[in-house]
């Protein structure tokens, strides 16, 4: 089967609705003049639908130039002007769907062309829009930025002299100041609360600047009274001061009462921001916080909080799934899979779905079925890796098949030494979990001094992946 072409891919990704649009921008003589596209695109788009699959190049071909021979070289170029015709669809598209952006460039058009008697109902109508807008992202505080700024600028040198005049005038400086501000402060907020967390993940070293004043300045000013200032704030806090569990509730209190204020993206990534953090607290042993999580991930689920196109990240998916189970919830996770397995991105979903059943099978204690399922599962990533690893260790230690577990555990131990991408941290948590599985495997239950000890040692280490697993296995020892 050959590869799709970015034309295919294109047309594809779009739904029904913007598929007619497309045809329709794609026959705007404002847009194109070229006959030939004008007559692809329609039977393009209906193939696609029909058949759920491309043309081959003979018949496409002829659809664009009935009385032409075949030529390869032209028919690659009409491609590609469809394509550019894409994504200028796509930012038109995008630029449309915030009213405060098109707005702006009026107001910004009109400026250099010293239009300045069109201007003053274009402003209330941007003002207009701006009270009644419920989402107060970082991008919503940039276009008011933008806005203030165009008002300023149409205002002329004259004008301004004239108005100062007025005792009721006031520059509107302090608002273009405060917007940028915001809109600043939210994004390297943002973007250094990244930074952190995959520092967790991966040996990285990029930084953010400015941050020192910006925290000095949240704890001294008036911006953190901003609720969505507050909020990124309090997600950098998370994972500074992962200790401080009154910011965490704080936060999440913030999050209930203004996630109406973010659009689909930026809401995931606030819920997984929230999840983070719980996730870190039950890595460290605070066991409590394992139903929090999957609590969290109810309330996001019933809000719909963590699609983006009608789809979920496998990570997402694998870490319901966990908590889930974690929490006892196997029917609830069984049905999980089957009922949230179509949400998943086609590329991944046969791969995630393979591991999280072997995941399920493993709290079922159907050993046998987890080792045949990870076999099929592909490595996408260096983390389903580790995670099918840890699972592969446990069933080869409950069907007390000791010659593979050595082997697996040697071989993982190897790997984790010569990966230099994964932090000291990452690997010393599973480092720890192959030298407590080893030890625990050569322990006799006649040995109660020695599990004992284990136990002591096992519980005050903090950095043990499938900690909770190991403490039980001694624990049957007993």
């Amino acid at each position: 089967m050959s590869a799709k072409s970015k034309l295919h891919i294109a047309l594809e990704s779009l739904s029904k609705y913007e598929q007619n649009r497309f045809v329709k921008f794609v026959k705007s003589p404002y847009f194109n003049k070229k006959v030939s596209l004008v007559n692809t695109i329609q039977y393009l788009v209906d193939y696609i639908r029909k058949n759920n699959d491309f043309p081959d190049k003979e018949t496409a071909w002829k659809v664009a130039f009935p009385n032409e021979n075949y030529d390869d070289k032209k028919l690659r170029k009409l491609n590609n002007d469809l394509l550019s015709l894409f994504e200028h669809f796509i930012a038109i598209e995008e630029f449309e769907k915030d009213n405060l952006t098109p707005i702006n460039m009026l107001l910004g058009g009109l400026s250099k062309r010293n239009l300045n008697k069109l201007h003053p109902n274009i402003i209330n109508k941007a003002n207009r829009l701006s009270e009644r807008k419920l989402e107060k992202s970082s991008r919503f505080y940039y276009q008011q930025y933008l806005l203030e700024r165009n008002i300023f600028n149409l205002m002329s040198n004259t004008d301004r002299k004239t108005s100062f005049k007025s005792k009721s005038f006031t520059l509107n400086i302090d608002k273009i100041s405060k917007n940028l501000d915001i809109f600043f402060i939210i994004e390297k907020l943002k973007y250094y609360s990244s930074i952190l967390s995959w520092k967790k993940l991966y040996a990285i070293e990029d930084e953010v600047t400015f941050i020192d004043e910006i925290e000095q300045m949240l704890q001294h000013g008036d911006l953190k009274k901003e609720p969505v200032v507050n909020m990124y704030y309090r997600i950098m806090k998370t994972i500074k001061d992962p200790d401080d569990e009154q910011n965490y509730f704080e936060l999440k209190d913030l999050v209930n009462q203004h996630i109406d204020k973010f659009d689909q993206f930026e809401k995931r990534e606030i819920y997984e921001a929230i999840v983070a953090f719980c996730i870190r607290k039950t890595n460290s042993g605070h066991q409590k916080f394992q139903e929090e999580t999957f609590q969290i991930y109810l309330q996001a689920l019933k809000e719909e909080a963590l699609f983006v196109n009608d789809q979920m990240t496998p990570n997402s998916f694998r870490n319901i799934i966990f908590f889930a189970l974690r929490t006892k919830r196997i029917p609830w996770a069984e049905n999980f899979i089957e009922d949230y397995q179509e949400y998943l991105p086609p590329l991944n979903r046969e791969n995630t779905v393979l591991y999280n059943k072997a995941r399920l099978k493993f709290y079922q204690k159907d050993y046998e079925s987890v080792i045949e399922l990870l076999r099929e599962v592909i490595f996408e990533d260096i983390f389903l890796e580790l995670g099918s690893k840890a699972i592969l260790i446990a069933s080869y230690f409950e069907l007390k098949e000791y010659d593979p577990l050595d082997s697996l555990l040697a071989s993982f131990s190897i790997q984790l030494r010569r990966n230099t991408k994964l932090t000291s941290t990452r690997k010393l948590n599973y480092s720890n979990l192959i030298k407590y599985t080893r030890k625990i495997a050569k322990l006799n239950p006649w040995e109660e001094v020695k599990r004992s000890k284990l136990i002591v040692e096992l519980t005050a280490e903090k950095h043990v992946a499938s900690k909770q697993w190991l403490l039980e296995k001694l624990e049957e020892l007993k």
